[in-house]
């Protein structure tokens, strides 16, 4: 069994990311995922 965790902006901090040309989009907002995985 493996189990993963992942926060992603853990300060959950405001912020501008550059995505392609001239083009700026706010950055995410905090996010939490969570992973399971079983092999038999």
């Amino acid at each position: 069994m493996t189990l993963r965790a992942a926060i992603d902006n853990i300060g959950n901090r405001r912020y501008w990311m550059y995505q392609y040309a001239n083009y700026i989009a706010p950055g995410d907002p905090r996010t939490v995922s969570l992973n399971a995985k079983i092999d038999f």
